[in-house]
Protein backbone atom coordinates (compact mmCIF):
# COMPACT_ATOMS: atom_id res chain seq x y z
CA UNK A 1 0.00 0.00 0.00
CA UNK A 2 1.31 3.86 -0.74
CA UNK A 3 1.41 6.08 2.68
CA UNK A 4 1.24 8.84 0.16
CA UNK A 5 -0.71 12.12 0.00
CA UNK A 6 -1.08 14.27 -2.76
CA UNK A 7 2.74 15.06 -3.46
CA UNK A 8 3.55 15.38 -0.04
CA UNK A 9 5.61 11.48 0.20
CA UNK A 10 7.76 9.38 -2.13
CA UNK A 11 8.47 6.30 -2.38
CA UNK A 12 12.17 7.32 -3.46
CA UNK A 13 13.43 6.38 0.23
CA UNK A 14 13.56 2.23 0.02
CA UNK A 15 16.72 1.60 0.87
CA UNK A 16 16.77 3.71 3.56
CA UNK A 17 17.01 3.48 7.64
CA UNK A 18 16.62 5.43 10.50
CA UNK A 19 18.33 4.67 13.55
CA UNK A 20 16.81 5.42 16.87
CA UNK A 21 19.08 5.78 20.23
CA UNK A 22 17.51 6.39 24.03
CA UNK A 23 20.09 6.91 26.26
CA UNK A 24 19.27 6.11 30.19
CA UNK A 25 19.35 8.56 32.79
CA UNK A 26 22.54 10.43 33.97
CA UNK A 27 23.83 9.65 30.43
CA UNK A 28 24.61 12.40 28.11
CA UNK A 29 26.50 10.35 25.51
CA UNK A 30 25.00 11.93 22.70
CA UNK A 31 27.57 14.50 21.37
CA UNK A 32 29.85 11.80 20.82
CA UNK A 33 26.93 9.03 18.88
CA UNK A 34 26.64 12.10 16.61
CA UNK A 35 29.79 12.40 15.88
CA UNK A 36 30.63 8.46 15.54
CA UNK A 37 27.62 8.37 12.99
CA UNK A 38 29.32 11.77 11.22
CA UNK A 39 32.57 10.44 10.98
CA UNK A 40 31.60 7.04 9.10
CA UNK A 41 29.31 9.14 6.61
CA UNK A 42 26.16 10.18 8.28
CA UNK A 43 24.87 13.20 7.08
CA UNK A 44 23.58 14.69 10.40
CA UNK A 45 21.27 14.02 13.28
CA UNK A 46 18.29 15.10 15.11
CA UNK A 47 19.00 15.35 18.72
CA UNK A 48 15.51 15.51 21.16
CA UNK A 49 14.81 14.93 24.72
CA UNK A 50 12.21 12.53 25.91
CA UNK A 51 10.22 11.22 28.85
CA UNK A 52 10.13 7.39 29.89
CA UNK A 53 7.99 5.82 31.39
CA UNK A 54 9.74 2.27 32.17
CA UNK A 55 9.74 0.36 35.37
CA UNK A 56 12.77 2.49 37.18
CA UNK A 57 11.03 5.23 37.15
CA UNK A 58 7.42 4.59 38.05
CA UNK A 59 9.49 2.98 41.28
CA UNK A 60 11.40 6.07 42.11
CA UNK A 61 12.45 6.91 45.42
CA UNK A 62 9.88 5.61 48.17
CA UNK A 63 7.31 4.91 45.43
CA UNK A 64 7.65 8.20 43.54
CA UNK A 65 7.63 8.64 39.92
CA UNK A 66 10.70 9.84 38.59
CA UNK A 67 10.38 12.32 35.92
CA UNK A 68 13.53 12.24 33.91
CA UNK A 69 14.38 13.39 30.50
CA UNK A 70 16.29 11.52 28.33
CA UNK A 71 18.26 12.43 25.46
CA UNK A 72 17.47 10.54 21.94
CA UNK A 73 18.78 10.54 18.72
CA UNK A 74 17.54 10.36 15.02
CA UNK A 75 19.90 9.58 12.09
CA UNK A 76 18.00 8.61 8.71
CA UNK A 77 20.96 6.84 6.68
CA UNK A 78 21.03 4.85 3.04
CA UNK A 79 21.49 1.14 3.06
CA UNK A 80 24.73 0.99 2.53
CA UNK A 81 25.69 3.26 5.35
CA UNK A 82 23.75 1.46 7.74
CA UNK A 83 25.88 -1.21 9.57
CA UNK A 84 28.84 0.96 9.25
CA UNK A 85 26.39 3.76 11.39
CA UNK A 86 24.91 1.23 13.31
CA UNK A 87 28.11 -0.04 15.01
CA UNK A 88 29.79 3.53 15.17
CA UNK A 89 26.99 4.61 17.19
CA UNK A 90 26.78 1.49 19.47
CA UNK A 91 30.01 1.86 20.21
CA UNK A 92 30.37 5.34 21.13
CA UNK A 93 27.36 5.42 23.18
CA UNK A 94 28.80 2.91 24.91
CA UNK A 95 25.20 -0.03 24.87
CA UNK A 96 26.86 -2.38 25.81
CA UNK A 97 27.14 -1.30 29.51
CA UNK A 98 24.04 -1.93 31.74
CA UNK A 99 21.78 1.31 31.77
CA UNK A 100 22.79 3.39 29.18
CA UNK A 101 19.99 3.23 26.71
CA UNK A 102 18.75 1.56 23.59
CA UNK A 103 19.09 1.68 20.28
CA UNK A 104 17.55 0.52 17.15
CA UNK A 105 17.67 0.50 13.30
CA UNK A 106 14.11 0.90 10.92
CA UNK A 107 13.14 0.93 7.20
CA UNK A 108 12.12 4.26 6.26
CA UNK A 109 9.10 3.30 4.56
CA UNK A 110 7.42 6.67 4.23
CA UNK A 111 8.17 10.37 4.73
CA UNK A 112 5.75 13.41 4.63
CA UNK A 113 6.85 16.66 3.83
CA UNK A 114 6.90 19.08 1.13
CA UNK A 115 8.92 18.17 -1.36
CA UNK A 116 9.93 20.15 -4.57
CA UNK A 117 8.21 19.28 -7.86
CA UNK A 118 11.75 19.32 -9.44
CA UNK A 119 13.48 16.87 -6.82
CA UNK A 120 9.69 14.91 -6.86
CA UNK A 121 9.96 14.41 -10.82
CA UNK A 122 13.56 13.50 -10.60
CA UNK A 123 13.35 11.13 -7.79
CA UNK A 124 10.25 9.29 -9.57
CA UNK A 125 11.88 9.50 -12.95
CA UNK A 126 14.72 7.70 -11.45
CA UNK A 127 12.70 4.89 -10.21
CA UNK A 128 10.53 4.17 -13.25
CA UNK A 129 14.14 3.74 -15.20
CA UNK A 130 15.33 1.06 -12.38
CA UNK A 131 17.60 3.66 -11.01
CA UNK A 132 19.11 5.30 -7.93
CA UNK A 133 16.54 6.95 -6.07
CA UNK A 134 18.22 9.51 -4.36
Amino acid sequence: TSCCVGKCCTSAFKGWYVFGVFFGRMCTRADAVVEAAQNVGAQGATVTYARGTGLRERMGLLGVTIDEQKEMIRIIVSEEQADRVFEAMFLAGQLDRPGMGIMFMNDLTCVATFIPDDVLDAAQRSEREGGDTL
